[in-house]
């Protein structure tokens, strides 16, 4: 629903607030941040995040790194809060040609509304792209049952939208071959916690 929701709707807001609230529990932003960390080296290279949405986390991750070039990609106008230091690509994800300009790519809550000949593309243009951070839903029936706790907080459309994103999530292998990633090239880790996130860590060799 969040998708075809027209501009303006107050809806949207809610929505946005509640994402927050998700990405607070599951801890998918404090795990990006956890693993910017530990590659400084190539943040200084540059971090683009593909489904920027409000730019909360392109907003903290500039408080911890100030000079990193930083880019964001969504479908929406930049956020009027961004400061100009992060750069914003409006739009179809996939009308923006070349390869993405950063040695780092990040991915939270989005490649769920993906095809997998879409996430196929985004994969095709890692050239440059020393790491990758992607942080989705667990695909399991368990976290579907765990997730109903939460509705008593959440506005309609994201009650609506996250029984459909579990049910698009992934589970362990799903998102490397997706993306091309070949063991030879890339060291890749696959993690899920139990409040649902599932995660992939790849590691340029």
């Amino acid at each position: 629903m969040l998708d075809v929701l027209p501009a303006g709707d107050p809806r949207i807001s809610r929505c946005r607030r509640d994402l927050r609230l998700i990405n607070w529990l599951i801890g998918n932003h404090r795990w990006i941040l956890r693993n910017l960390r530990k590659h400084v080296d190539l943040t200084s290279l540059g971090i683009v995040e593909l489904g920027a949405g409000d730019g909360d986390l392109l907003s903290r991750i500039r408080q911890r790194h100030h000079s990193a070039p930083l880019i964001g990609f969504d479908r929406v106008a930049k956020p009027s809060a961004l400061p100009d230091s992060i750069h914003w690509r409006p739009g179809d994800l996939f009308h923006h040609d070349g390869n993405w300009p950063g040695a780092v790519l990040i991915a939270n809550l989005f490649l769920h509304h993906l095809t997998f000949e879409q996430i196929a593309q985004i994969g095709q243009r890692l050239a440059g792209v020393q790491l990758v951070l992607v942080g989705e839903g667990h695909r399991t029936p368990e976290v579907l049952r765990r997730s109903c706790v939460l509705n008593p907080f959440l506005g309609e459309v994201t009650r609506h939208d996250m029984e459909i994103s579990l049910a698009a999530g992934f589970v362990k292998g799903e998102l490397p071959e997706a993306l091309g990633l070949s063991p030879a090239d890339w060291h890749i880790a696959e993690s899920s916690t139990l409040l649902g996130a599932h995660r992939l860590i790849a590691l340029r060799r």
